[in-house]
């Protein structure tokens, strides 16, 4: 008899019944308005105890009203993934049901290149990575240590009897699943994933350490997360989930004085070792011997994760604001950076709203919302170069252009990133590009050139149109070479009005996103052209006479800003001290 099927037994002891909660429809969203320039900052506490329970329920209600075309999507895209992988990928996935996961441990680096994979080894042998070991440790069960990076908080451990949603192999037929795992162990629990929720927990600690492997460490934690649906454990949604409460945690530790010495040291050893094995500092081991997986390809396997390619079922392109504390997570990584900066950081590489369990544009207070659009693969991984100023600007009004105002008045300032240089920069006549969809007057269009101080940058560009559009839904972005017909793009950017004109924000990757000569070599170019639905190139142009201020960094005062700030003091009695039996039981059966 398994253990799993023990403790399945214990937990319908206490529960009264295992009934799935209706999947009913978002009645009100409320709207929050964030001007251009503006960021909440949330003020450091003189004592702040990041193991009090702050009740996560509300960043994971999402899941509480989707319809049920998501609900469908969510079953199909589980079973999928299930019937779809080998039986050497099956049986790795098995292994990540134990404590620790030894077959596949992230703290290994096994994935990160020989140099740094030996250097580790080495160090591990000889004790010398002790308290990175012990801090990202996963417990076995019956442990009561509690030096573990992640917290017992009551709202986390409970989740899976809030939501009351039964496993995949309890719901759907035909589910490949783990030995031991059958009808005899149903009913049993699935919502949020427990086991990669502990899964994150060691990436994200172990991403903030080593920043420059980051997106090769958030790329394995997303393969070993995803291995519990390969399992038929648990769908996409629940290890969706389980990440944003696990990013949370950690925000929350290296807002704790306490917590953050701890994991100072324990950074500063593990750093300290591998270098010392290695002979080299981290980035000269990287260079010397690369990680099996390129940067490139890191990213992209983790961000697909993000969202697992669901439908949208909330708008896309509302604005993104840094949840509490999340700048915290690349105080390593950009440890000259303001706050203000690591939130745009956050803004920059953040996955666009609308997708399931996002909470942007709802009632949710800025401690439980953007956690699931956070990207900390693309965010921590160029940690020895400061983020862009905003001072690389171009100003379309100073060349010569017989467009529209919205065009050949614009501003480009890149925002953030390492390709902040601009080298050049045309408009281009609207004539002869047609695209799909009726009703839409082409403006006209951008062809620049900008270049990256190495290969492989990025840069993340507000566009500052000539004109203010009311109505910024009504906007299209299209990305078009001379040879290719024009691609709706527009769900990639972000699209926000301040006082006196319509900023559209995007970001350009060097080979990948927009890059139209798809090569790897530190220069963007990116035709780009702008359309709007419905209606001509009507509305008041803006001032000329703002010339290259009119960018987004000087957008800052021209309108009041409400801010409000709460300040939360949580109340309570002590928890008593869960066994790892039971912790099992509750996260992870």
């Amino acid at each position: 008899m398994s253990r799993l099927y023990v403790l399945d037994c214990q937990r319908r002891a206490r529960l009264n019944k295992f009934s799935i909660k209706p999947i009913g429809i978002i009645g009100t969203l409320v709207f929050a308005l964030v001007f251009a320039g503006m960021t909440a900052t949330v003020a450091r506490a003189a004592v702040f105890d990041s193991n009090a329970d702050p009740s996560i329920w509300p960043m994971l209600d999402g899941f509480s009203s989707l319809p049920p075309s998501t609900i469908s999507e969510n079953d199909a895209k589980a079973t999928a993934i299930n019937n779809g992988a080998t039986p050497a990928e099956h049986n790795e996935s098995y292994t990540f049901d134990q404590y620790p996961y030894t077959a596949s441990s992230l703290m290994s680096l096994d994935y990160a290149g020989t140099d740094i994979k030996n250097a580790y080894n080495a160090a591990n042998s000889a004790g010398e990575v002790s308290l990175a070991n012990t801090l990202l440790a996963q417990a076995t069960v019956g442990d009561t240590n509690n030096a573990y990076l992640k917290q017992e908080w009551g709202s986390a451990d409970t989740a899976k009897e809030h939501y009351n949603y039964l496993r995949p192999y309890c719901r759907l037929s035909g589910i490949n699943t783990i030995p031991g795992y059958d009808s005899g162990t149903c009913p049993s629990l699935s919502y949020p994933s427990g086991h990669s929720m502990i899964a994150w927990n060691e990436g994200v600690g172990l991403a903030i350490m080593l920043p420059e492997l980051a997106p090769q460490i958030m790329a394995r934690t997303a393969y070993v997360a995803n291995g519990r649906v390969v399992a038929g454990v648990h769908y996409p949604l629940d290890v969706i989930a389980g990440r944003a409460i696990a990013t949370r945690m950690i925000a929350y530790r290296m807002h704790d004085d306490t917590w953050k010495a701890k994991f100072d040291a324990a950074r500063t050893q593990l750093r300290s070792a591998i270098e010392a094995h290695c002979g080299k500092t981290i980035a000269e081991c990287i260079a010397s011997s690369p990680p099996t997986m390129s940067n490139t390809d890191a990213r992209a396997y983790a961000r697909d994760k993000l969202t697992y390619g669901f439908t949208r079922v909330g708008a896309a392109g509302q604005t993104f604001q840094a949840p509490d504390y999340s700048y915290e997570l690349l105080d390593y990584a950009y440890p000259t950076a303001t706050q203000a900066e690591k939130e745009q950081i956050l803004v920059s590489t953040a996955i666009d709203s609308g997708y399931p369990l996002d909470t942007t544009g709802t009632a949710a207070t800025t401690a439980n919302i953007g956690w699931t659009r956070l990207d900390l693969g693309a965010a921590l991984n160029q940690p020895t170069t400061p983020p862009a100023t905003g001072t690389s600007t171009f100003d379309y009004s100073t060349t010569p252009s017989t467009e529209v105002d919205a065009i050949r008045k614009a501003v480009m300032n890149v925002t953030a990133g390492t390709c902040n240089n601009f080298v050049s920069g045309t408009t281009a006549s609207p004539t002869g590009v047609t695209v799909p969809e009726t009703g839409v007057t082409m403006l006209g269009g951008f062809d620049f050139s900008i270049n990256c101080t190495a290969a492989g940058g990025q840069a993340t560009i507000d566009i500052t149109l000539g004109k203010l559009y009311p109505d910024t839904s009504k906007l299209r972005f299209y990305k078009k070479t001379a040879t290719s017909a024009p691609t709706d793009v527009t769900s990639q950017f972000t699209v926000r009005n301040t006082a006196t004109a319509t900023v559209a924000t995007y970001t350009i990757v060097d080979g990948v996103n927009f890059d139209s000569d798809a090569t790897v070599n530190g220069v963007l170019d990116d035709p780009l052209y702008v359309g709007v639905l419905g209606a001509t190139d009507s509305t008041t142009p803006v001032d000329t006479a703002a010339g290259s201020g009119r960018g987004a960094l000087a957008d800052t005062g021209q309108a009041i800003v409400p801010f409000l700030l709460a300040s939360v003091v949580l109340f309570g009695s002590a928890k008593a001290v869960h066994t790892w039996k039971a912790k099992r039981y509750k996260l992870h059966a």
